[in-house]
C-alpha cells in the first residue's frame, strides 16, 4: 500500500478543502458547489495515488478551483472552524495562486 497510496500535504489539503467546501452554506447554487468540491476531492485523491499523472490543464483547474474556494469559505458559513475561516480562505487563496504563478513559469 505504501508504493500506490502515499499521503502528501496538498493532496490532503484539497481533500479536506473539498469537504469543507461541500458543507458550507454559501451564495453558490448546490450542485455547483457540489461539482466544485468534487473537483477539489478527485484532484486531492488523484495526486496521492502514484501511478497517475494528471494532464496539464486539471492542474490549472486545481488551482483555479483553490481560490474559488477561498471565495465560498471566505463568504459563506463553514460548519466546522468558523471563527477561522478567513485563515483557511487565506491558505487556500495563497496555494491556488502559488501553483499558478508556479505553473506560468513553464510557459
Amino acid at each position: 500500500m505504501g508504493e500506490i497510496f502515499r499521503p502528501d500535504l496538498l493532496g490532503i489539503l484539497d481533500v479536506s478543502s473539498g469537504i469543507l467546501v461541500y458543507f458550507t452554506q454559501s451564495f453558490m447554487p448546490e450542485p455547483i458547489s457540489a461539482v466544485h468540491a468534487g473537483i477539489l476531492i478527485f484532484k486531492g485523491i488523484g495526486t496521492m495515488i502514484r501511478p497517475v499523472h494528471f494532464p496539464f490543464p486539471l492542474f490549472v483547474i486545481g488551482n483555479m478551483a483553490d481560490v474559488l474556494s477561498a471565495a465560498i469559505i471566505f463568504t459563506g458559513t463553514p460548519p466546522v472552524f468558523e471563527a477561522y475561516k478567513t485563515y483557511i480562505a487565506a491558505g487556500l487563496f495563497f496555494k491556488g495562486m502559488w501553483g499558478l504563478f508556479g505553473l506560468m513559469k513553464k510557459f
